[in-house]
């Protein structure tokens, strides 16, 4: 997430946008329309990514920038404060070990960018039809690069905002990154986006391929303004818009014209604002992206959503639980008046503890060797959140990190949303996954065309470096239950020079065959800098489309 101190001067370039000012934001719990509408203009991108420059690497023991995160105010309490709350363990509530063996298989097992000076790195990426596109932090913006299903580089490393034509844009001379990568699979493109300084505000850098094939297809760019700075920007697919959330003075969502962008037009885009919690002072929600080509209903608004601890974030639940909190967002471009951001029932989930070294603190996991703890991130439901159509259901599939012993030990706690027909969304499972005395964070989980689930993550302790660590689930599998980890890559010494991590890792599935989970993280090569590293995997039961 670059996250950026609210105040900070920043280096500003031109964006192609005019501006709207509609209606106030609402009220917690009342339905919002925008409180803006903008548009932006597409230019044409022809180029050949394998043309494209290679910026120069960096020495490895160059001292890293730390990308600084946007804190925004305390909000005042909603609710008398409660004792913090202390959920058992997977294992514990269970009274058993995760299920064994692992039903996962592994397949394509490489590593993708080294250490670009920066941390965090924020790997992200996404698989489409026939490949693989990465991204990470670099000094000077987003760092992409293209491979196929057999994890071989065909294009980059190159940096995202030698895309934009405009060589005076913001998008070309200011960007920041905290790339989103995002395959549309109802259309077979892609979708590429990062953060740019511009004053005032900030910008956010949109390119839409325009065929499958992201090297030789070309690009439509798009530079649209925003009156704060995008920060901890997320993008995720639906039919009706691309949806966009960023960590601003309030939590905000953006919805982005999808069907005038595939088409090279003139894109509207509408904001919208959502009330603070209480307690964390970064706040985002987290969009829900479509997993798959099966379409959602017609007509489907989209979903955003953030957990909230009632203990330490304000608000009411019944005894024993917490809140996973869902809006249905319903734009309308031609009209932004009637576009909606409306607030569902909040689902109730079983008790957990946000609390994890505190509210705010960047030190809390520990590692081998080095008093230096890392970053929790416990702020928010990891990006990214995926949506998938069955055939008798709607499922959406998506964690956070929690204390899962009330000692500050580091657990994910995921959860399966369904709905079907006409009701409305329900916890179908959910769990603690905090299997032994190692902390396990910045899940990324994702939910296969059979109905199985992947999460991966990193996980970490007092005796143990930082590894790379994926479990998973069969349909059949009793609920709320995970299977034995399987350890991918080890971390080979402590990172020592920060206590940022990666800020979120990224896990799809193939569309191709609808089985192959892709998980991209980080772990930490000999000389303590940060790698990334793209796998493959498949659960036993999956059977391809």
């Amino acid at each position: 997430m670059p996250h950026h101190r609210a105040g900070a001067v920043r280096r500003g370039g031109s964006v192609l946008a005019v501006m709207l000012l509609l209606a106030t934001g609402a009220s917690a719990g009342e339905t919002s329309t925008p409180d803006l509408a903008s548009s932006a203009s597409p230019e044409s991108v022809t180029v050949d990514l394998r043309r494209l420059p290679v910026p120069s690497t960096v020495r490895p023991d160059t001292p890293p920038v730390e990308i600084l995160r946007r804190i925004g105010p305390k909000s005042a309490a909603t609710a008398p404060a409660q004792p913090a709350s202390s959920p058992p363990s997977e294992a514990a509530a269970s009274g058993r070990l995760p299920l064994g063996p692992s039903a996962l298989r592994a397949g394509v097992q490489v590593d993708g960018f080294s250490y670009t000076g920066v941390t965090p790195a924020d790997p992200v990426s996404a698989v489409g039809r026939n490949h693989v596109v990465h991204a990470v932090n670099a000094r000077h913006g987003a760092l992409i690069a293209v491979h196929d299903k057999k994890g071989r580089r065909l294009a980059g490393p190159f940096l995202l905002s030698e895309l934009f034509p405009d060589r005076s844009a913001a998008c070309a001379t200011a960007t920041i990154g905290d790339p989103v990568v995002a395959y549309d699979g109802l259309a077979d493109r892609w979708v590429l986006s990062e953060a740019a300084e511009r004053r005032p505000g900030g910008a956010l850098c949109i390119y839409v391929s325009r065929t499958g094939d992201p090297i030789t297809g070309g690009w439509h760019a798009y530079a649209f303004a925003m009156p704060e700075f995008p920060d901890f920007a997320k993008l995720a697919v639906w039919p009706s818009a691309y949806v966009v959330t960023t960590n601003e003075a309030a939590p905000t969502v953006y919805a982005l014209d999808r069907a005038r962008m595939l088409q090279g037009k003139t894109a509207g885009l509408q904001r919208f604002t959502v009330p603070r919690l209480s307690g964390f002072s970064f706040q985002t929600l987290t969009p829900a992206g479509l997993s798959g080509t099966t379409a959602p209903p017609v007509g489907s608004p989209a979903f955003l959503m953030r957990q909230r601890d009632t203990e330490v974030l304000g608000g009411a639940d019944a005894p024993g639980k917490d809140l996973l909190e869902l809006w249905a967002l319903a734009p309308d471009f031609s009209r932004p008046a009637r576009s909606s951001l409306q607030p569902l029932a909040p689902i109730p989930v079983p008790d957990f503890d946000s609390a994890l070294c505190g509210l705010e603190s960047f030190a809390c996991i520990p590692q081998k060797g080095t008093t230096t703890r890392l970053d929790p991130l416990r702020e928010m439901v990891m990006f990214p959140l995926h949506y998938r159509r069955f055939a008798d259901h709607e499922a959406i599939v998506g964690s956070f990190q929690v204390d899962a012993d009330g000692k500050d030990r580091a657990g994910i706690a995921w959860f399966e949303l369904r709905r079907a027909g006409t009701g409305g969304w329900r916890l179908h499972q959910s769990g603690i996954h905090a299997p032994d005395a190692l902390s396990r964070w910045l899940g990324a989980i994702a939910i296969d065309r059979m109905g199985g689930i992947a999460l991966g993550f990193n996980g970490s302790g007092a005796t143990e470096l930082p590894s790379i660590r994926i479990t998973g689930r069969l349909p059949g599998d009793p609920l709320g239950r995970m299977r034995a980890e399987l350890v991918q890559t080890r971390s080979l010494s402590a990172q020592t020079g920060s206590s940022r991590w990666g800020d979120y890792a990224a896990m799809t599935v193939d569309p191709a065959d609808g089985c192959t989970f892709w998980l991209t993280t980080i772990y930490v090569a000999a000389g303590g800098n940060w790698r990334t590293r793209l796998a493959s995997y498949r659960l036993s039961a999956c059977k391809a489309a």
